[in-house]
């Protein structure tokens, strides 16, 4: 099964497609004919709503040596 993760930062209105088998992210920018859900995204973003379906953890972080910190993670 293939690892897609679709998501938006706060004040950013791209949609960002992150392909974690393929280790690529690439922004989405059109909507395929027909298809609402982006456009059903995006207003709902504007709106301040957020979702974290499928997804058990996500921070954003201002810089590369915050976002290494999380490598050292270990479970308990």
């Amino acid at each position: 099964m293939p690892k897609l993760v679709v998501l938006g930062l706060k004040d950013d209105p791209t949609l960002w497609l992150v392909d974690l088998d393929n280790k690529t992210v690439t922004p989405q920018g059109t909507r395929p004919p027909g298809a609402d859900y982006p456009a059903q995204a995006v207003g709902a973003r504007k709106e301040g709503f957020a979702t974290n379906k499928g997804v058990d953890f996500a921070i954003t972080v201002d810089s590369l040596t915050e976002a290494a910190s999380f490598q050292t993670v270990t479970e308990p």
